[in-house]
């Protein structure tokens, strides 16, 4: 029988543990698990999974015509190997009917077959399909489809809600929530590679209710129809990397009989949806974001009271963005007084490129460099009241204009940019804070309509001496090995107590020698006495292949 580990044997294998991704939610005895294995896959970033079947686990096989619920099945599966100590689940390519919603566990990952989508027939024999009849006429707080716990992820599969028409769009639960459930806290979980294919409410990061930390969320594709990202209550560093919304992925992925009216989803989705949303966050990252179609664009919202407080302010990086034939390209009304920044971004609005409605203290900043913005009323406009004007401050340095701005309220500051039209260029309202346009160059005469008397600042044109970064870099290489060669071990757990570091080592330098590939660990407790060195050509894995805190 196997006993607890003793407090110098847990700091022994802590850190293994946390870069092997192995769950250590109880560090007790553990089920035996069944041989992990190496499964190849398609998949546009990873050619491998090293998990199990859900027959492996729970002796079941699944329907995979779409026809037949498989949600208790797979939540069977996936508590299973939650008790195992954690690891990857593959489901391969197919439809899944579930009609009940699914968690994953602390520790677990739910892998799929997928191919980038094209705006292109979705092939089911090169895609995990979920056929979703799960959440219909449910509200965005109700049990979402998908239950993301702490450390755990969910990669490779297209999401389709069968019963949704566009004649009479319906409210669904969320498709993906990140929170916590088994796990002490809501850290690191990852959604990558998911084509939301009609999703009401697409990815979520906690509710009102709940509190998120350091998520990852990558490639995602589709068309959601209310919001495709909602972050609702994160403390710190959400990374959302390569994200193309547009009204055109639910028709042309022809999973439906009858062909969709393209027309009717494109109405629907630029009057009543948003590509993502912000209610309250700090220090966010999201780069290479593509939004096509939408009201508004990206949306920093208004924060929500809760239980007698209230969350307020959002704050991040935003960079590469491409808002086009939006309503609203960015519509702002909830961010912080520092720490909110735009660089390198295509902003273009039917109505406004950046649109600011009512701020909620006042006190808000938002600087954009190196972006092109555009709107067909204005670039810039406002609507707020004037007792919040005075605080209020919007800068731009290196960016294009192609349309005017309307600024009626708060501070203004625009240095070494250009506006690329016949004027009027600028209308500055009597309510304007202060207002500083330095070292721009105007096509045609300038023209500013300048209500607000001295507070406005006017120097003379120059060129263009500020040089915006650039960010060329491409969101799926970063910190992504692969070996030279699929070939793979896999190494059966220790006792958790016996030194494991000189077997280890052995079987890697043999990997090595041979001319590399994987050594892939099975769930459970190894116990280690000595550094460990990898070598060249050669990955350590555990059998969940996502970030991990000790939880």
């Amino acid at each position: 029988m196997k006993k607890w580990l003793s407090p110098i044997n847990l700091i022994q294998c802590t850190a293994l543990i946390l870069l092997l991704g192995l769950n250590v939610a109880c560090l007790g005895p553990t089920l035996e698990p069944h041989e992990l294995k190496t499964i190849a896959i398609t998949h546009p970033h990873e050619p491998l999974v090293h998990g199990w079947y859900v027959s492996d686990l729970v002796g079941t096989e699944l329907d995979r015509t779409g026809t037949k619920d498989i949600s208790r099945p797979l939540n069977k599966a996936l508590k299973k190997l939650f008790k195992m100590g954690g690891g990857t689940l593959y489901l391969p390519a197919g439809k899944y009917r579930l009609d009940e919603p699914v968690l994953i566990p602390a520790g677990t990952a739910l892998r799929g077959d997928f191919t980038e989508p094209t705006l292109s027939k979705v092939d089911p024999s090169k895609n995990t399909i979920i056929c979703a009849y799960y959440g219909r006429n449910m509200d965005d707080q109700a049990q979402p489809l998908f239950f993301l716990d702490g450390s755990s992820m969910i990669d490779g599969l297209v999401i389709w809600y069968p019963e949704q028409t566009v004649e009479n769009v319906v409210p669904y639960a969320p498709t993906i929530r990140h929170y916590k459930k088994l796990s002490k806290s809501a850290l690191n979980g990852t959604s990558k590679n998911i084509f939301l294919v009609n999703a009401y409410t697409g990815i979520q990061l906690g509710n009102k209710r709940g509190v998120t930390c350091i998520q990852l969320m990558k490639n995602i594709y589709g068309t959601p129809l209310c919001n495709g990202i909602e972050v609702w209550r994160d403390a710190d560093i959400p990374r959302i990397l390569n994200v193309d919304f547009n009204p055109d992925y639910w028709p042309s992925a022809e999973l439906e009989a009858a062909a969709i009216d393209a027309e009717k989803v494109k109405k629907h989705c630029f009057e009543h949806a948003a590509g993502i949303t912000y209610r309250r966050c700090d220090g966010s990252e999201l780069a290479h974001i593509t939004i096509r179609g939408y009201h508004r664009g990206l949306q920093l919202s208004d924060g929500h009271l809760y239980e007698g407080s209230i969350w307020l302010d959002n704050e991040g990086h935003y960079i590469n963005f491409k808002i086009t034939e939006c309503y609203d390209a960015v519509w702002i009304s909830n961010i912080k007084n520092h720490g909110t920044q735009f660089y390198n971004s295509l902003l273009q609005g039917e109505r406004s490129a950046v649109f600011v409605e009512n701020p909620m203290h006042g006190k808000e900043c938002a600087m954009f460099m190196g972006c092109t913005l555009s709107g067909g009323q204005a670039a810039i406009m406002q609507s707020w009241q004037a007792e919040k004007n005075e605080l209020f401050s919007l800068m731009f340095s290196a960016c294009t204009f192609t349309s005017p701005i309307d600024w009626q309220g708060g501070n203004l500051s625009i240095t070494d940019c250009d506006f690329r039209f016949e004027g009027p260029h600028l209308s500055i309202g009597p309510d304007s804070g202060q207002v500083i346009i330095a070292d721009s160059r105007f096509q045609g005469p300038r023209t500013i309509d300048n209500q607000a008397g001295e507070r406005v600042k006017i120097s003379e044109a120059r060129a263009a001496y500020i040089k915006p970064p650039s960010y060329p870099y491409q969101v799926n290489k970063i910190s992504t090995y692969h070996p030279p060669r699929t070939q793979t071990q896999v190494v059966p757990a220790g006792d958790g107590h016996t030194d494991d570091a000189h077997r280890l080592q052995r079987i890697m330098d043999d990997m090595s020698n041979r001319g590399g590939g994987y050594v892939v660990l099975s769930p459970g407790l190894y116990a280690l006495q000595s550094p460990l060195i990898i070598r060249e050509n050669v990955e350590l894995r555990g059998p969940l292949q996502a970030w991990q805190h000790l939880s």
